[in-house]
């Protein structure tokens, strides 16, 4: 198994969702981020605007794929993207216990190692916030 490590902690508040059921693919769940958070070691930043959203689908046998977008601008004044698609388990229709893939993109020197990153996540529901601890993960060790 390769080692990982810790990028950080990712808190995210979801503003508004919409709804649709009855699609080809299931039930599609659209979170629209309000506020989020990213604070590590190497890596402190905020959601950049309004670029946040969750395109959430649960499909028929009750298997929830997540498909995430995010934009950041660090408190150094870069900007990074992240892209996260994984599985949740979910609880009367709501997330609880998520499992991630985040990968990013960046022009900003300072970030470019971030580019190169796989990272893994693990999610859990706090309130009305996600929560997910994310790590690098290191091939080859």
């Amino acid at each position: 198994m390769p080692e990982t490590r810790p990028l950080g902690t990712l808190t995210i508040t979801v503003r508004e969702r919409t709804i649709e059921d009855g699609l080809p693919a299931g039930r599609r769940v659209l979170g629209e981020v309000g506020e989020c958070r990213w604070d590590g070691d190497r890596v402190r930043a905020r959601q950049q605007g309004r670029a946040g959203h969750d395109w959430m689908t649960v499909a028929p046998d009750g298997t929830c794929h997540v498909d995430a977008r995010m934009a950041f601008r660090t408190d150094d004044d870069a900007v990074i993207f992240m892209r996260y698609g994984g599985r949740a388990r979910l609880s009367d229709g709501i997330p609880v216990d998520l499992v991630v893939a985040p990968t990013f993109e960046t022009a900003d020197p300072r970030y470019a190692w971030l580019n190169t990153v796989q990272a893994v996540g693990l999610g859990r529901r706090v309130g009305f916030d996600l929560v997910y601890e994310l790590a690098e993960v290191l091939p080859g060790r």
